[in-house]
């Protein structure tokens, strides 16, 4: 099957599918999060919390949360279930590029322009450990699952550099 769907007036960034499988999410550089229905393509809700581009998104481990990377130098956390904004940190100097979850559902991970990544805490948005090193543009993370390289505590980025 093959179908175009279409309802951003800017250029789409990223694209996830829930776990259930009934819902594409696609971030825009309009600043918008559209939920579309699968595999009607019907666009369900858009998420317009963003104040510049949408760079990135992710599915968090328990599957009930997601996040997204903006230009607006913040990473947000959503209710899949509820489409609402949870939490958004914001504490990167540029456009925060990417964003993963951390395997204890607890922490986030994110990648921005000012070529750092940044551990942070879901529930607070209180920023851990910061990582530099990059010469260029953070664009993209991942991290180990739970029953690799300690737990995940080993993580990889992609940079302009």
């Amino acid at each position: 099957m093959f179908s175009t769907i279409s309802a951003h007036s800017g250029r789409v960034n990223a694209l996830l599918i829930t776990p259930t499988g009934n819902r594409l999410i696609s971030a825009s550089s309009d600043m918008s999060i559209i939920f579309w229905q699968l595999p009607s393509g019907e666009m369900d809700k858009m998420l317009t919390a963003h104040t510049k581009p949408v760079r990135g998104l992710a599915i968090a481990r328990d599957g009930e949360h997601f996040f997204s990377a903006g230009s607006d130098q913040t990473a947000r956390v959503w209710s899949l279930n509820e489409a609402r904004e949870i939490s958004s940190f914001s504490r990167h100097d540029d456009w925060v590029q990417t964003v993963a979850p951390m395997p204890d559902g607890k922490q986030a991970i994110s990648g921005s322009s000012d070529n750092t990544l940044r551990i942070w805490k879901i529930e607070t948005c209180r920023q851990g450990r910061s990582f530099t090193g990059h010469s260029g543009w953070v664009r993209d993370v991942r991290i180990s699952p739970n029953d690799q390289f300690q737990n995940g505590r080993f993580f990889i980025s992609a940079a302009h550099d």
